[in-house]
Protein backbone atom coordinates (compact mmCIF):
# COMPACT_ATOMS: atom_id res chain seq x y z
CA UNK A 1 0.00 0.00 0.00
CA UNK A 2 1.33 3.59 -0.50
CA UNK A 3 2.36 5.89 2.58
CA UNK A 4 0.26 8.91 3.34
CA UNK A 5 3.73 11.13 3.68
CA UNK A 6 7.35 10.58 2.77
CA UNK A 7 10.88 12.10 2.69
CA UNK A 8 12.12 12.67 -0.47
CA UNK A 9 10.84 11.39 -4.50
CA UNK A 10 11.56 8.27 -5.86
CA UNK A 11 15.39 7.91 -7.16
CA UNK A 12 14.72 6.61 -10.63
CA UNK A 13 15.68 7.91 -14.14
CA UNK A 14 11.53 8.26 -15.25
CA UNK A 15 9.89 11.66 -14.91
CA UNK A 16 7.80 12.22 -11.40
CA UNK A 17 5.03 14.23 -10.84
CA UNK A 18 2.39 15.07 -8.40
CA UNK A 19 -1.39 15.26 -10.17
CA UNK A 20 -4.34 17.13 -8.36
CA UNK A 21 -8.09 15.20 -8.00
CA UNK A 22 -9.59 17.78 -6.00
CA UNK A 23 -12.28 15.72 -4.04
CA UNK A 24 -10.29 12.91 -3.23
CA UNK A 25 -12.26 11.66 -0.01
CA UNK A 26 -9.07 10.94 2.23
CA UNK A 27 -8.40 15.05 1.37
CA UNK A 28 -5.19 13.67 -0.67
CA UNK A 29 -6.03 15.68 -3.47
CA UNK A 30 -2.57 15.30 -5.08
CA UNK A 31 -1.70 12.04 -6.35
CA UNK A 32 1.67 10.58 -7.47
CA UNK A 33 2.37 9.35 -10.63
CA UNK A 34 5.55 7.90 -12.81
CA UNK A 35 5.61 8.58 -16.32
CA UNK A 36 6.85 6.04 -18.32
CA UNK A 37 6.18 6.58 -22.13
CA UNK A 38 4.70 9.35 -24.02
CA UNK A 39 1.53 8.47 -25.85
CA UNK A 40 0.88 11.93 -27.22
CA UNK A 41 0.70 15.33 -26.40
CA UNK A 42 -1.00 14.92 -22.83
CA UNK A 43 -1.56 11.06 -22.76
CA UNK A 44 0.73 9.29 -20.87
CA UNK A 45 1.61 5.51 -19.76
CA UNK A 46 2.35 5.66 -15.56
CA UNK A 47 2.11 3.96 -12.83
CA UNK A 48 0.62 4.55 -9.53
CA UNK A 49 1.53 4.28 -6.19
CA UNK A 50 -0.55 1.30 -5.73
CA UNK A 51 1.57 -0.23 -8.54
CA UNK A 52 -0.93 -0.26 -11.21
CA UNK A 53 0.47 0.29 -14.63
CA UNK A 54 -2.01 2.33 -17.29
CA UNK A 55 -2.66 5.44 -19.76
CA UNK A 56 -3.66 8.92 -18.02
CA UNK A 57 -4.91 11.60 -19.99
CA UNK A 58 -3.70 15.15 -18.33
CA UNK A 59 -5.29 17.13 -20.78
CA UNK A 60 -6.44 20.32 -18.26
CA UNK A 61 -5.33 19.13 -15.13
CA UNK A 62 -3.01 20.12 -12.64
CA UNK A 63 0.46 18.78 -12.66
CA UNK A 64 3.46 19.42 -10.25
CA UNK A 65 6.76 18.10 -11.73
CA UNK A 66 9.23 16.65 -8.96
CA UNK A 67 13.02 16.19 -8.96
CA UNK A 68 14.28 13.22 -8.82
CA UNK A 69 15.56 12.44 -4.95
CA UNK A 70 14.44 15.53 -3.62
CA UNK A 71 12.16 16.57 -1.04
CA UNK A 72 8.18 16.75 -1.34
CA UNK A 73 6.94 20.18 -2.15
CA UNK A 74 6.72 21.50 1.82
CA UNK A 75 3.07 23.31 0.77
CA UNK A 76 1.28 20.18 0.16
CA UNK A 77 2.58 18.39 3.21
CA UNK A 78 -0.28 16.02 4.51
CA UNK A 79 -2.66 16.41 0.77
CA UNK A 80 0.08 14.36 -0.94
CA UNK A 81 -0.46 10.39 -2.31
CA UNK A 82 3.18 9.35 -2.75
CA UNK A 83 4.79 5.59 -2.45
CA UNK A 84 6.15 4.19 0.29
CA UNK A 85 9.62 4.16 -1.79
CA UNK A 86 11.16 1.09 -0.53
CA UNK A 87 8.20 -0.99 -1.19
CA UNK A 88 7.80 0.40 -4.85
CA UNK A 89 11.37 -0.36 -5.87
CA UNK A 90 10.45 -3.62 -4.64
CA UNK A 91 8.11 -3.55 -7.61
CA UNK A 92 9.96 -1.25 -9.76
CA UNK A 93 10.99 -3.50 -12.85
CA UNK A 94 7.42 -5.62 -12.43
CA UNK A 95 6.09 -1.96 -13.14
CA UNK A 96 8.25 -0.86 -15.97
CA UNK A 97 7.86 -4.24 -17.85
CA UNK A 98 4.31 -3.53 -18.00
CA UNK A 99 4.68 -0.04 -19.01
CA UNK A 100 7.16 -1.62 -21.98
CA UNK A 101 4.43 -4.23 -23.20
CA UNK A 102 1.66 -1.65 -23.05
CA UNK A 103 4.07 0.90 -25.21
CA UNK A 104 4.98 -1.62 -27.91
CA UNK A 105 0.92 -2.06 -28.31
CA UNK A 106 -0.08 1.35 -28.33
CA UNK A 107 3.38 1.59 -30.45
CA UNK A 108 5.21 4.32 -29.14
CA UNK A 109 8.84 4.62 -27.66
CA UNK A 110 8.77 8.38 -26.33
CA UNK A 111 10.51 8.68 -23.12
CA UNK A 112 11.11 11.98 -21.84
CA UNK A 113 13.73 12.30 -18.91
CA UNK A 114 15.15 8.74 -19.66
CA UNK A 115 18.79 8.80 -21.69
CA UNK A 116 19.22 6.36 -24.29
CA UNK A 117 21.77 3.81 -23.42
CA UNK A 118 24.76 3.55 -25.35
CA UNK A 119 23.83 2.83 -29.04
CA UNK A 120 20.28 2.98 -28.62
CA UNK A 121 18.55 5.82 -31.07
CA UNK A 122 20.51 6.60 -34.45
CA UNK A 123 23.17 3.91 -34.57
CA UNK A 124 22.39 1.46 -32.52
CA UNK A 125 20.47 -1.75 -33.97
CA UNK A 126 19.11 -4.96 -32.76
CA UNK A 127 21.50 -7.66 -33.81
CA UNK A 128 21.24 -11.64 -33.79
CA UNK A 129 24.01 -12.28 -31.15
CA UNK A 130 23.44 -16.13 -31.50
CA UNK A 131 27.01 -16.78 -32.57
CA UNK A 132 25.92 -20.90 -33.37
CA UNK A 133 23.29 -19.26 -35.39
CA UNK A 134 23.12 -19.13 -39.58
CA UNK A 135 21.37 -15.65 -38.66
CA UNK A 136 24.50 -14.13 -36.49
CA UNK A 137 24.99 -10.32 -36.81
CA UNK A 138 21.76 -9.62 -38.85
CA UNK A 139 19.93 -6.34 -38.35
CA UNK A 140 16.40 -7.29 -36.75
CA UNK A 141 13.92 -4.36 -37.65
CA UNK A 142 12.16 -2.66 -34.91
CA UNK A 143 9.21 -3.02 -36.49
CA UNK A 144 9.44 -6.96 -35.85
CA UNK A 145 10.04 -5.90 -32.29
CA UNK A 146 6.77 -4.10 -31.63
CA UNK A 147 4.74 -7.96 -31.36
CA UNK A 148 5.20 -8.40 -27.01
CA UNK A 149 4.15 -12.46 -28.28
CA UNK A 150 7.35 -12.78 -29.96
CA UNK A 151 9.68 -10.02 -28.05
CA UNK A 152 10.77 -10.16 -24.74
CA UNK A 153 13.17 -7.09 -22.99
CA UNK A 154 15.68 -8.71 -20.61
CA UNK A 155 17.51 -5.94 -18.30
CA UNK A 156 19.52 -6.54 -15.55
CA UNK A 157 21.90 -2.93 -14.42
CA UNK A 158 23.29 -1.66 -17.95
CA UNK A 159 23.09 -5.16 -19.98
CA UNK A 160 20.00 -4.87 -22.42
CA UNK A 161 19.21 -8.15 -24.58
CA UNK A 162 15.68 -9.17 -25.99
CA UNK A 163 14.64 -12.83 -27.15
CA UNK A 164 13.18 -12.79 -30.30
CA UNK A 165 11.15 -15.47 -32.00
CA UNK A 166 11.72 -15.46 -35.43
CA UNK A 167 10.68 -18.50 -37.95
CA UNK A 168 10.53 -20.88 -35.28
CA UNK A 169 13.86 -20.28 -33.58
CA UNK A 170 14.22 -18.86 -30.34
CA UNK A 171 16.97 -15.31 -31.31
CA UNK A 172 19.23 -13.73 -28.53
CA UNK A 173 19.21 -10.05 -29.83
CA UNK A 174 21.52 -7.34 -28.39
CA UNK A 175 21.59 -3.59 -29.23
CA UNK A 176 25.05 -2.93 -31.39
CA UNK A 177 26.29 0.43 -32.01
CA UNK A 178 29.83 -0.32 -33.34
CA UNK A 179 29.11 -3.82 -35.27
CA UNK A 180 32.98 -4.46 -35.93
CA UNK A 181 34.12 -4.41 -32.70
CA UNK A 182 30.92 -5.92 -31.12
CA UNK A 183 31.56 -9.08 -33.84
CA UNK A 184 35.71 -8.95 -32.84
CA UNK A 185 34.37 -9.55 -29.78
CA UNK A 186 31.90 -12.18 -30.15
CA UNK A 187 34.02 -14.10 -32.76
CA UNK A 188 37.47 -13.62 -31.80
CA UNK A 189 38.16 -16.36 -33.84
CA UNK A 190 40.10 -18.18 -30.83
CA UNK A 191 39.15 -21.12 -28.33
CA UNK A 192 38.00 -19.14 -25.40
CA UNK A 193 35.82 -16.78 -26.72
CA UNK A 194 31.88 -16.21 -27.03
CA UNK A 195 31.37 -17.89 -29.86
CA UNK A 196 33.75 -20.90 -28.74
CA UNK A 197 36.05 -21.65 -31.09
CA UNK A 198 35.44 -20.82 -34.83
CA UNK A 199 37.01 -23.95 -36.11
CA UNK A 200 34.48 -26.55 -34.28
CA UNK A 201 31.32 -27.11 -36.72
CA UNK A 202 29.62 -28.56 -33.87
CA UNK A 203 28.69 -32.38 -32.96
CA UNK A 204 26.24 -33.88 -35.04
CA UNK A 205 25.69 -37.41 -34.36
CA UNK A 206 23.63 -40.44 -36.28
CA UNK A 207 20.58 -42.10 -34.24
CA UNK A 208 23.22 -44.60 -33.35
CA UNK A 209 24.79 -42.11 -31.58
CA UNK A 210 27.90 -42.03 -33.97
CA UNK A 211 29.80 -38.63 -34.95
CA UNK A 212 29.03 -37.90 -38.25
CA UNK A 213 28.91 -35.40 -40.61
CA UNK A 214 28.11 -35.16 -44.06
CA UNK A 215 29.76 -32.92 -46.44
CA UNK A 216 26.50 -31.15 -47.56
CA UNK A 217 25.75 -30.16 -44.30
CA UNK A 218 29.34 -29.25 -43.25
CA UNK A 219 29.34 -26.39 -46.37
CA UNK A 220 26.17 -25.39 -45.33
CA UNK A 221 27.70 -24.49 -41.78
CA UNK A 222 30.96 -22.99 -42.56
CA UNK A 223 31.74 -19.46 -42.09
CA UNK A 224 35.24 -18.57 -43.73
CA UNK A 225 37.09 -16.31 -41.85
CA UNK A 226 39.90 -13.38 -42.39
CA UNK A 227 42.70 -13.62 -40.54
CA UNK A 228 45.43 -10.80 -40.62
CA UNK A 229 48.14 -13.25 -39.50
CA UNK A 230 47.06 -16.06 -42.49
CA UNK A 231 50.31 -18.21 -42.54
CA UNK A 232 49.44 -18.98 -46.43
CA UNK A 233 49.80 -16.98 -49.38
CA UNK A 234 47.00 -16.01 -52.00
CA UNK A 235 43.57 -16.73 -51.72
CA UNK A 236 41.72 -19.71 -49.54
CA UNK A 237 41.41 -23.22 -51.60
CA UNK A 238 39.80 -25.08 -48.83
CA UNK A 239 35.82 -24.62 -49.68
CA UNK A 240 36.18 -23.84 -52.92
CA UNK A 241 37.64 -27.08 -53.64
CA UNK A 242 34.72 -29.03 -51.40
CA UNK A 243 32.17 -27.81 -53.75
CA UNK A 244 33.73 -28.59 -56.79
CA UNK A 245 33.57 -32.13 -55.07
CA UNK A 246 30.45 -32.02 -54.03
CA UNK A 247 29.25 -30.71 -57.21
CA UNK A 248 31.10 -33.46 -59.53
CA UNK A 249 31.24 -36.48 -56.36
CA UNK A 250 28.93 -36.58 -53.70
CA UNK A 251 31.66 -37.04 -50.69
CA UNK A 252 35.43 -37.38 -50.49
CA UNK A 253 35.31 -40.94 -51.00
CA UNK A 254 33.48 -40.72 -54.15
CA UNK A 255 35.35 -38.53 -55.67
CA UNK A 256 39.03 -40.15 -55.21
CA UNK A 257 37.26 -43.55 -56.84
CA UNK A 258 36.93 -41.39 -59.62
CA UNK A 259 39.92 -39.71 -59.77
CA UNK A 260 41.82 -42.94 -59.61
CA UNK A 261 39.74 -44.38 -62.51
CA UNK A 262 39.81 -41.06 -64.56
CA UNK A 263 42.92 -40.00 -64.52
CA UNK A 264 45.24 -43.22 -65.19
CA UNK A 265 47.67 -42.75 -62.12
CA UNK A 266 48.77 -46.22 -60.83
CA UNK A 267 46.80 -47.19 -57.56
CA UNK A 268 50.87 -47.99 -56.53
CA UNK A 269 52.47 -45.27 -57.01
CA UNK A 270 54.08 -42.63 -54.54
CA UNK A 271 51.86 -39.91 -55.62
CA UNK A 272 48.89 -41.93 -54.99
CA UNK A 273 49.21 -43.09 -51.75
CA UNK A 274 50.17 -39.31 -51.23
CA UNK A 275 46.85 -38.33 -52.13
CA UNK A 276 44.61 -41.35 -50.33
CA UNK A 277 46.21 -40.09 -46.94
CA UNK A 278 45.71 -36.40 -47.62
CA UNK A 279 42.27 -37.38 -48.70
CA UNK A 280 41.37 -39.28 -45.62
CA UNK A 281 42.54 -36.59 -43.59
CA UNK A 282 40.18 -34.16 -45.07
CA UNK A 283 37.30 -35.98 -44.75
CA UNK A 284 38.01 -37.09 -41.12
CA UNK A 285 38.27 -33.76 -40.03
CA UNK A 286 35.06 -32.69 -41.76
CA UNK A 287 33.19 -36.16 -41.09
CA UNK A 288 34.47 -36.88 -37.33
CA UNK A 289 36.28 -34.09 -35.75
CA UNK A 290 33.46 -31.62 -37.85
CA UNK A 291 35.94 -29.09 -38.24
CA UNK A 292 35.78 -26.00 -39.82
CA UNK A 293 38.12 -26.83 -42.02
CA UNK A 294 38.05 -23.35 -43.85
CA UNK A 295 39.49 -21.68 -40.75
CA UNK A 296 42.03 -24.17 -40.65
CA UNK A 297 45.78 -23.49 -41.82
CA UNK A 298 46.85 -27.40 -41.57
CA UNK A 299 43.74 -28.08 -43.95
CA UNK A 300 44.22 -25.16 -46.47
CA UNK A 301 47.85 -26.43 -46.38
CA UNK A 302 46.68 -30.59 -47.44
CA UNK A 303 44.37 -28.89 -49.96
CA UNK A 304 46.79 -26.93 -51.19
CA UNK A 305 48.83 -30.21 -51.47
CA UNK A 306 45.87 -32.23 -53.11
CA UNK A 307 45.33 -29.71 -55.72
CA UNK A 308 49.26 -29.92 -56.76
CA UNK A 309 49.03 -33.72 -57.19
CA UNK A 310 45.92 -33.46 -59.20
CA UNK A 311 47.88 -30.89 -60.86
CA UNK A 312 50.84 -33.12 -61.70
CA UNK A 313 49.20 -36.10 -62.23
CA UNK A 314 47.09 -34.14 -65.20
CA UNK A 315 50.47 -33.45 -67.02
CA UNK A 316 52.00 -36.60 -66.96
CA UNK A 317 49.91 -40.02 -65.02
CA UNK A 318 52.88 -41.90 -65.38
CA UNK A 319 55.67 -39.88 -64.03
CA UNK A 320 54.03 -36.93 -61.93
CA UNK A 321 56.83 -33.95 -61.87
CA UNK A 322 55.99 -30.99 -59.59
CA UNK A 323 58.51 -28.60 -60.87
CA UNK A 324 55.93 -25.52 -62.45
CA UNK A 325 52.28 -24.14 -61.27
CA UNK A 326 49.16 -24.85 -63.58
CA UNK A 327 46.87 -22.12 -65.93
CA UNK A 328 43.97 -23.75 -66.15
CA UNK A 329 41.65 -22.48 -63.56
CA UNK A 330 38.09 -23.15 -66.06
CA UNK A 331 35.15 -25.52 -64.86
CA UNK A 332 35.14 -27.20 -61.78
CA UNK A 333 37.08 -30.69 -62.77
CA UNK A 334 39.99 -30.92 -65.13
CA UNK A 335 40.10 -33.75 -68.08
CA UNK A 336 40.95 -36.16 -65.82
CA UNK A 337 38.34 -35.48 -62.92
CA UNK A 338 40.65 -33.44 -60.66
CA UNK A 339 38.28 -31.14 -58.39
CA UNK A 340 39.67 -27.61 -59.18
CA UNK A 341 39.67 -24.50 -56.75
CA UNK A 342 39.94 -21.69 -59.45
CA UNK A 343 40.57 -18.68 -56.90
CA UNK A 344 43.61 -20.40 -55.82
CA UNK A 345 44.15 -21.48 -59.45
CA UNK A 346 44.20 -17.92 -60.74
CA UNK A 347 46.32 -16.89 -57.91
CA UNK A 348 49.26 -19.16 -59.22
CA UNK A 349 48.85 -18.08 -62.32
CA UNK A 350 49.55 -14.91 -61.71
CA UNK A 351 52.16 -15.86 -59.60
CA UNK A 352 53.98 -17.51 -63.18
CA UNK A 353 53.00 -14.07 -64.91
CA UNK A 354 55.13 -12.48 -62.65
CA UNK A 355 58.22 -14.72 -62.79
CA UNK A 356 57.98 -14.87 -66.72
CA UNK A 357 58.21 -11.03 -66.83
CA UNK A 358 60.80 -10.87 -64.59
CA UNK A 359 63.19 -13.44 -66.37
CA UNK A 360 62.20 -12.02 -69.59
CA UNK A 361 63.75 -8.90 -68.61
CA UNK A 362 66.89 -10.08 -67.67
CA UNK A 363 66.96 -12.26 -70.61
CA UNK A 364 66.21 -9.05 -72.44
CA UNK A 365 68.77 -6.90 -70.40
CA UNK A 366 71.59 -10.09 -71.50
CA UNK A 367 70.91 -9.79 -75.07
CA UNK A 368 71.42 -5.84 -75.16
CA UNK A 369 74.59 -6.50 -72.85
CA UNK A 370 75.95 -9.10 -75.98
CA UNK A 371 75.40 -7.05 -78.75
CA UNK A 372 76.90 -3.96 -76.98
CA UNK A 373 80.11 -6.10 -76.89
CA UNK A 374 80.07 -7.24 -80.57
CA UNK A 375 79.81 -3.85 -81.43
CA UNK A 376 82.27 -2.80 -79.80
CA UNK A 377 85.12 -5.20 -80.99
CA UNK A 378 85.85 -4.38 -84.82
CA UNK A 379 86.20 -0.52 -83.53
CA UNK A 380 89.10 -2.43 -81.27
CA UNK A 381 90.93 -4.48 -83.71
CA UNK A 382 90.69 -1.82 -86.64
CA UNK A 383 92.76 1.32 -84.33
CA UNK A 384 95.31 -1.49 -83.65
CA UNK A 385 96.17 -1.97 -87.22
CA UNK A 386 96.53 1.39 -87.72
CA UNK A 387 99.06 2.10 -85.07
CA UNK A 388 101.76 -1.10 -86.03
CA UNK A 389 104.15 0.29 -88.45
CA UNK A 390 105.51 -3.82 -89.56
CA UNK A 391 102.33 -5.08 -90.05
CA UNK A 392 101.43 -2.55 -92.88
CA UNK A 393 104.70 -3.42 -94.89
CA UNK A 394 103.80 -6.68 -95.18
CA UNK A 395 100.45 -5.97 -96.13
CA UNK A 396 102.37 -3.99 -99.07
CA UNK A 397 105.18 -7.02 -99.63
CA UNK A 398 102.18 -9.18 -100.31
CA UNK A 399 101.04 -6.84 -103.66
CA UNK A 400 104.45 -7.02 -105.24
CA UNK A 401 103.56 -9.82 -107.97
CA UNK A 402 100.41 -8.68 -108.39
CA UNK A 403 98.99 -6.45 -111.17
CA UNK A 404 99.43 -2.81 -112.23
CA UNK A 405 97.48 -0.57 -110.18
CA UNK A 406 94.07 -0.27 -111.99
CA UNK A 407 94.41 -3.58 -113.30
CA UNK A 408 92.80 -7.36 -113.92
CA UNK A 409 95.27 -9.29 -112.54
CA UNK A 410 95.54 -12.94 -110.86
CA UNK A 411 98.05 -14.66 -108.07
CA UNK A 412 99.22 -17.98 -109.38
CA UNK A 413 100.64 -20.47 -107.20
CA UNK A 414 103.98 -20.69 -106.04
CA UNK A 415 105.07 -23.91 -108.10
CA UNK A 416 103.31 -22.61 -111.38
CA UNK A 417 105.17 -19.25 -110.64
CA UNK A 418 108.41 -20.90 -110.65
CA UNK A 419 108.08 -22.96 -113.99
CA UNK A 420 107.15 -19.84 -115.77
CA UNK A 421 110.41 -17.50 -114.43
CA UNK A 422 112.36 -20.88 -115.76
CA UNK A 423 110.79 -20.55 -119.15
CA UNK A 424 110.76 -17.13 -119.44
CA UNK A 425 114.34 -16.95 -118.37
CA UNK A 426 113.46 -14.53 -115.55
CA UNK A 427 114.38 -16.93 -113.04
Amino acid sequence: MAALAAARSLDISELQMLVEFPGDLNNLDYHHRILWYRVDRSTWIISTPDYDVYEEDYDGMTVIPLNRNSPYPAQYAGMMYVPNAANLMMQYQDMKRQADSLAVVRGCADRPGVPAPAGDGGGGQWRVADVDSKHFGNIIPHGELSDPQTNVMLEAGEARKRLHLKGGEILTLELVEDYDKWKEAKRPGLPGGDAGDLRILGCSRLSSGKRQLSLMKALETMHPEAFSDWPHRGPKATKEFLESVLENGGDLSTYHASFMRKSGLSDHSAAAHELKNLLQVLRLGISYDQLDVSNLAAMEQVVRRIVEIQIAVRRNPKHPTFDSFDYNTRGTVDEVGGARAAGYFEWMAEQQKTEAKTLKSTREWRQEQDAERRRSKPEKDSSGDDGEGGKGKKKKKKKKGGAPSGGVGFVLPQRSLVILKSRTGLG
